[in-house]
């Protein structure tokens, strides 16, 4: 039967293994893909991070999906777009052998050389050992990382979510909401649109759009590198008791 610590010790590999092929598609390149919706009304480009950067009228949409059918229409082309990015994004990986990788996660890895065992560190405990201030208490990670996740969900601070809007007149007209990767809603005012030619709309969808790219630019990286510090900061704890050691610490009872 297995000590838990040795499963700890599994698992921390298996996780190591994870964050490599996290990694490694993250670097396969995938391009700009554009689609419509099924009627013909909408079609909307992505961007290479995934995140629409046009979204277009095309001839006849009033009489296809009208004015109250357009905020449908805009996720639809958008989601369409994103169904052909993701096929293409899965051939890429399985070309550059990343689909190889996470078929083999399971596999334990190969032992240490001998006359080097028990002297690896894994990715985890080097980024703790090269930390200059002492470890936390696990309670204040784990606090962060609650913190962190209620800001990506929508809640207090709304850290996950990026809005763009465009007034019409006196009222907001156009909004658009994205996550870090795509888009999450999109209303257009049927009023508002009834009274508007072609090329105000697209000009508010535009607008609205730009101001949420921009949004997205700023809070995207910034709970990228948090969550990933968190991560790497909580492994480095479990390893260095897993292993039976841990970053010197001048604080008592630090775990």
């Amino acid at each position: 039967m297995q000590q838990p610590f040795e499963r700890l010790a599994q698992a921390q590999g298996r996780l190591s293994r994870l964050v490599d092929i996290a990694r490694r598609a993250s670097e396969v390149p995938v391009g700009a893909f554009e689609d419509q919706d099924r009627s013909g009304s909408v079609r909307v480009r992505l961007a290479e991070d995934g995140l629409p950067e046009s979204i277009r009228l095309l001839s006849g949409w009033r009489g296809k999906c009208g004015t109250g059918g357009l905020s449908g229409a805009v996720l639809e082309a958008a989601q369409q777009a994103m169904a052909r990015r993701m096929a293409s994004w899965a051939k890429a990986l399985d070309d550059s052998g990343v689909t190889e990788m996470v078929a083999t996660v399971d596999q334990p890895a190969a032992a240490p050389a001998a006359g080097h065992a028990g002297q690896e560190r894994s990715p985890f405990q080097a980024a703790a050992y090269a930390a200059q201030e002492p470890p936390r208490e696990l309670s204040a990670i784990v606090e962060d990382a609650f913190s962190l996740l209620d800001a990506f969900d929508g809640g207090p601070g709304g850290g996950g979510l990026a809005t763009g809007t465009h007034a019409g007149g006196s009222t907001e007209s156009v909004s658009i909401v994205l996550t870090e990767h795509a888009i999450r809603s999109c209303v257009v005012d049927s009023r508002w649109a009834e009274t508007q030619d072609d090329g105000r709309i697209e000009a508010a969808l535009r607008s609205a759009l730009h101001e949420a790219r921009q949004a997205a630019a700023t809070r995207g990286p910034d709970f990228r590198d948090r969550s990933g510090a968190l991560v790497a900061e909580l492994m480095a704890r479990i390893a260095g008791v897993s292993q039976g050691s841990r970053p010197t610490s001048t604080r008592e009872g630090a775990f």
